[in-house]
């Protein structure tokens, strides 16, 4: 019996992405100083061992091929790097970029970066299992004030339950409707709930 995959670990998802020859890859320009070789798309990532294992996916794939005896040889060299399906560079670079910080530690520099790149970052977190990481974007993503339907999507996304309450109140008592955009986001099953709660505040307070 041999150890699980890689991928087995890594894809979070099935993946359409066609695959791409590591030949035909090129090493990131500022991450790439570590012995660990990831492949995310076209991009090779030199990443500590270290750091990786801080991601309970990552640390259970290497605690897997200890416990077969045998020598993980996936992503010692960049002709045999492992792949990360399922994941942008944008997303590996906010991570790598928020982890280069010290993040989550006490002594962390928090970086300044927008919603997108915080978003990727909770993502990542969340399907790689790094729980002081997650909370981390969580609270930063939080203190961006992005408002309640790119709350609520979110947490769906990133099943983050506490923002959904909140974002729901703020949306039925606002004294502007729902728009059309927010309405396709939603989708219109909570269209209709949010709009029955709505009238029924309107109606208490007549």
């Amino acid at each position: 019996m041999t150890p699980p995959s890689v991928a087995s670990y890594t894809s979070g998802a099935a993946s359409n992405d066609t695959a791409t020859s590591p030949r035909e890859c090129k090493r990131h320009t500022y991450f790439y100083a570590s012995p660990i070789i990831l492949l995310v798309e076209d991009t090779l990532y030199g990443v500590d061992k270290a750091l990786l294992t801080q991601f309970q996916v990552f640390k259970d794939m290497f605690e897997a091929a200890g416990e077969f005896n045998k020598d993980l040889t996936e992503g010692l060299t960049d002709d045999n790097p492992i792949q990360l399906h399922g994941v942008t560079t944008f997303e590996m670079d906010s991570v790598l970029h928020v982890l280069d910080s010290k993040v989550p530690s006490r002594d962390a520099s928090i970086p300044s970066m927008n919603a997108e790149r915080w978003q990727a970052v909770l993502r990542l977190a969340t399907m790689w299992d790094f729980a002081q990481l997650r909370s981390f974007a969580i609270q930063a993503i939080e203190d961006l004030k992005l408002g309640p339907v790119k709350m609520i999507v979110l947490a769906w996304e990133s099943e983050v339950e506490k923002w959904l309450k909140p974002s729901y109140v703020e949306l039925c008592t606002r004294t502007t409707p729902l728009t059309a955009d927010e309405g396709k986001v939603l989708g219109l099953d909570l269209v209709i709930q949010l709009a029955r709660i709505r009238e029924t505040l309107r109606d208490a307070r007549q």
